[in-house]
């Protein structure tokens, strides 16, 4: 049985990684209609407005370090969503390109503080052993948020497209729980303020991150061609493949305890086996089933990566440097996130065409060598 504080923590988490769902979706589900709306800027300048977060999101992930030593937690997470509830309204009044162009840019600023804030919340307040659970109840957290973004912000974009934008009221709602139900969490300093010595492992994860994110896009990137093309197949098609995705995702999250408990220090190698894995039975595998299995097992993999790197950070450094710690690692996917179509596509030209087939090919081989990278490194760090 969970006690009230474990309680009044779990739900804080939700709540705070369901409004980062927010992130994952951006506006994607309305980008068709806003390309309608502002034909005046070209694709690619509406295209940006999915991406352009990055950017802030990579500056407050590197800052949200130094902010733990000189805010609270409670607070830095009371002013991310504030800001990325506000940001995220905006546009409902505006009809101006700028303004939402504005908004997007700046919210990322949000979401890089509040991001690694949750690892450290569980670190400071939980032992060891009870972390993983909340851990996989943060990345559960993360991908309902996502799907519900997806279905009400479309259902809402149905009516008006500008309605969309009301689903960052969940923003605010974390806002509230989190003002009057949470605690106010300092972290115990176990290193000198300020101190960036995170040593050899947080560098290897972040780094580990930056080529999971890349060689991971290939499935959610080519989806939707490879199921055209080369299913003939439509769009119906291709979500309820990724829906698959997304309940496998959900099933690690809950059960993320176990399954870390099952394979322990290999918990990672496990999650890059299983993309690696996943790229491969559509390549081996004709027709549907195979990539409905890669989109089990990247499912299996992202959910499995993240909370097993969540995992390994909280014990890593002192519980004043996780969100640090954290904010490297997210800075490190976030650059990976950027210039993964980039990286995929000059490989698979190398391999014959800038293709599904080929992204896929360039995936599998990627999560292959990883995989052999990291179970040595496991390996020598366990012997």
């Amino acid at each position: 049985m969970l006690s009230k504080d474990e309680l009044r923590i779990g739900g804080s988490v939700f709540l705070v990684a369901f409004s980062i769902g927010l992130h994952l979706v951006g506006v994607a589900p309305i980008l068709g209609v806003l390309n309608e709306v502002y034909a005046d800027k070209g694709t690619a300048m509406i295209q940006m407005l999915q991406t352009i977060p990055y950017l802030t999101l990579i500056l407050g992930s590197l800052l949200v370090g130094w902010f733990t030593h000189h805010i609270s937690v409670k607070r830095l997470e009371l002013i991310s969503l504030l800001l990325i509830g506000a940001l995220g309204l905006i546009p409902l009044f505006f009809v101006n390109f700028w303004v939402l162009f504005a908004t997007r840019l700046l919210i990322g600023l949000g979401f890089g503080v509040i991001s690694p804030l949750n690892n450290t919340i569980i670190t400071v307040t939980l032992p060891p052993e009870k972390r993983a659970g909340f851990m996989g109840l943060h990345v559960v957290a993360m991908g309902i948020g996502a799907m519900s973004a997806s279905l009400i912000g479309g259902f809402l974009a149905s009516i008006h497209y500008r309605y969309f934008f009301l689903i960052y009221l969940m923003a605010f709602a974390a806002w509230f729980f989190v003002q009057f139900t949470m605690k106010n969490v300092t972290p115990q300093s176990g290193a000198s303020k300020g101190s960036r010595g995170y040593g050899r492992q947080i560098w290897l994860l972040s780094a580990c991150s930056f080529f999971h994110t890349i060689l991971i896009n290939a499935f959610s990137t080519n989806l939707g061609i490879y199921v055209l093309q080369n299913l003939k197949m439509g769009t119906g098609t291709a979500g309820a493949i990724n829906t698959v995705n997304s309940i496998l995702a959900l099933l690690v999250g809950i059960f993320f305890a176990k399954i870390s408990g099952f394979f322990g220090k290999y918990t990672i190698v496990f999650a890059i086996g299983a993309a690696a894995f996943g790229f491969g039975c559509t390549l081996a595998i004709p027709g549907i089933a195979g990539i409905v299995l890669t989109s089990a097992s990247c499912g299996i993999s992202l959910s499995c990566f993240q909370a097993g790197c969540m995992q390994r950070i909280s014990v890593a450094v002192p519980p004043d440097e996780v969100a640090g710690a954290g904010g490297v690692f997210s800075v490190a996917g976030s650059i990976g996130g950027l210039i993964g179509p980039i990286v995929l596509g000059y490989a698979a030209a190398l391999l014959g065409g800038n293709t599904p087939v080929h992204q896929f090919m360039a995936a599998f081989a990627g999560f292959a060598a990883l995989f052999a990278v990291t179970l040595v490194l496991v390996r020598k760090e366990t012997a």
